[in-house]
């Protein structure tokens, strides 16, 4: 397994996390201009990182379908076709959340903060009852198929433009985080 691999993604699961509680607790918060820049790079963040890993389950269904069908693996089909069905969910949730944030881009936003506020309730409630109930499902059917070193070779797409992309992303999150609202720092997390 290549550990370096490993250990980013193991830092973007925590911090997408974090930015997930950090939004949640930044709907509560306020309805200011400022929360709405807070929200907004909530959104940025998690637009960056759930589209990573959305690239990543479909690299991971597109190596998996084919081994699964010859293997006639009825367990496979099912634990494909619900990540598949997953992957399309988050992606509607995440292009949802991402369309309601265009008009507060830029120095005026069109509509009351109150809007964007209630469009990010509305994903991290997605987020809370679809992603966070779900526990790396594909592994079991992964392992079946190919050795950890195989895999982590198919799937190494970590560089370093990844890495600086998603601290910039998640460091602004930190910036912005309002009073009242704790997002761990790239340390701590």
């Amino acid at each position: 397994m290549n550990n370096a691999v490993s250990e980013q993604r193991f830092v973007e699961r925590r911090h997408m996390i974090a930015v997930k509680n950090a939004m949640a607790a930044g709907v509560e918060a306020g309805r200011s201009v400022e929360a709405s820049a807070f929200l907004l790079a909530c959104i940025d963040y998690l637009d960056f990182i759930i589209g990573r890993f959305q690239a990543q389950g479909r690299a991971n269904l597109t190596r998996l379908g084919p081994k699964v069908e010859a293997s006639n693996d009825d367990e496979g089909r099912a634990v494909v076709a619900d990540i598949g069905q997953t992957l399309d969910k988050t992606g509607e949730a995440l292009q949802k959340l991402l369309a309601e944030a265009v008009p507060f881009r830029g120095n005026s936003p069109s509509r009351q903060t109150q809007d964007l506020v209630v469009a990010a309730r509305r994903f991290v409630s997605f987020y809370d009852s679809v992603l966070a109930s779900r526990k790396n499902p594909a592994q079991q059917i992964i392992d079946r198929y190919f050795t950890p070193e195989e895999y982590w070779k198919l799937t190494d797409d970590v560089t370093p433009a990844s890495v600086a992309t998603e601290h910039e992303l998640y460091q602004r999150v930190v910036d912005l985080a309002p009073p009242g609202v704790a997002v761990p720092d790239q340390t701590s997390v």
